[in-house]
């Protein structure tokens, strides 16, 4: 029997089970790191989208905020130090840190070694700021062949509700 013609529940509460496997994902470069969308808002009925990153040693983005999202930030292997609102958070592997919709944010990682993280951005929609910026990975050895040009970023950003405040 087909629920959904009398299932009175949200559109986001009747989305299907998905699962992400590495063949089906997008891996991309993006701000010179590798980054891959783990699960796209198309697959969670735009409830929230997971990206894994790795981040190499001393490599952070600039403080920004999200208008339209919140973040969860699990960090999986390395350390962190967080930035939110100006207050700092270590974050070694096993650390979750909550960013609230609308809070100016940053990380870098403090470890020797890569970092890798998984980030969950609720409601989904940032992912694709990813497919429109990054460069597709055909050789992670190589490395990214151009680089993000921070004009770009900006301007990109802003149909995403991405804000990168200017630098003093």
């Amino acid at each position: 029997m087909d629920r959904s013609a009398t299932d009175d529940r949200p559109a986001r509460a009747r989305s299907r089970a998905q699962r992400a496997v590495p063949e089906q994902t997008r891996r991309v470069w993006f701000l010179g790191q590798p980054l891959e969308v783990k699960l796209k808002g198309e697959q969670t009925s735009g409830a929230y989208a997971v990206t894994e990153g790795i981040a190499a040693p001393g490599f952070g983005p600039a403080p920004h905020l999200h208008r339209r999202e919140a973040e969860a930030i699990y960090v999986i292997e390395g350390e962190l130090r967080f930035t939110l609102d100006g207050q700092q958070i270590d974050g070694p592997a096993g650390t979750v840190v909550h960013v609230p919709t609308g809070t100016l944010h940053s990380w870098i990682n403090v470890s020797a070694k890569p970092a890798k993280l998984l980030t969950v951005y609720t409601p989904a929609g940032f992912e694709k700021l990813f497919e429109v910026l990054g460069e597709p990975i055909v050789d992670e050895q190589c490395g990214p062949t151009t680089q993000t040009d921070p004009a770009r970023l900006r301007e990109a950003g802003e149909a995403f509700g991405l804000e990168i405040p200017e630098r003093d």
